[in-house]
Parts: C-alpha cells; structure tokens; sequence
C-alpha cells in the first residue's frame, strides 16, 4: 500500500513517499500557503497513496494545529487512513544527515522520510 508521510509546519510541509514496503524517497517541500490542500491532495491522488502519515510533536500548541490540519485532510478524502507517527527528534536526525545545524531546505522532507521508517520499523515493514 502506498504512503504519503507529512512533517506539517507553520512555513513548510516536507513530504515523502513509499511504495509498498520500499524504502522512502523524498517529494520535497511545499510552502504552506493558498495552494497548500491542492498540492498535497495532488500527491496523494498521483501517487495513488491510501495512508498518510503525519508527524506529532510534544507541543500541545503544534498539536492543535496538526490535529486541525489531519481534520480537513480527512473531509478532503474520507477513505484515507491517516495516523500520527511520533516526530520526536526527526529535525535532530536531518540535521546530522545535512551537517547543518540551522535549518535547511531540506530537513523538512527528510524529516517526512524518517516518518516513514518509523512506521514501517513499528509495523514490521523494514525496507
């Protein structure tokens, strides 16, 4: 089944992709602004994804605004299967795989990638 894994944030939305059991390749980065919903909706639809998976921090505030976000996601598509997987050090480990501690372009999507391998790790799926 394919996946779509999402680390939502105020600016930026990193986005990453596995199909079936393979291992994670990144869909780069989207500005969350007015075209955020097309786009996301878009990768799902073409890449034909039936799980989402979005990253869910430890602050109550992010919370808030990832549960508002997995609200809409879900009246957009209904039939999707949508689940928190926990982002807890995923912007410590893209940094280390960057060598940037500030933050960089692509640490958002790299964060997305390493949703993905959580879950897989947590389900058995390992790539």
């Amino acid at each position: 089944m394919n996946i779509i894994s999402i680390d939502y944030g105020t600016k930026q939305v990193g986005l990453a992709y596995c199909k079936g059991e393979g291992i994670p390749l990144p869909l780069g980065n989207l500005d969350n602004d007015g075209d955020l919903w097309f786009s996301i909706m878009g990768q799902i639809a073409q890449k034909q994804a039936k799980i989402v998976l979005v990253g869910y921090p430890k602050d109550e505030g992010m919370r808030a605004k990832i549960d508002k976000f997995i609200q809409t996601l879900l009246i957009m598509d209904a039939e999707l299967e949508v689940i928190k997987i926990d982002e807890n050090y995923t912007s410590v480990q893209a940094q280390a795989i960057t060598g940037e501690v500030k933050k960089h372009v692509a640490h958002d999507t790299l964060a997305a990638m390493e949703l993905i391998n959580r879950y897989q790790n947590k389900t058995g799926i390992i790539s």
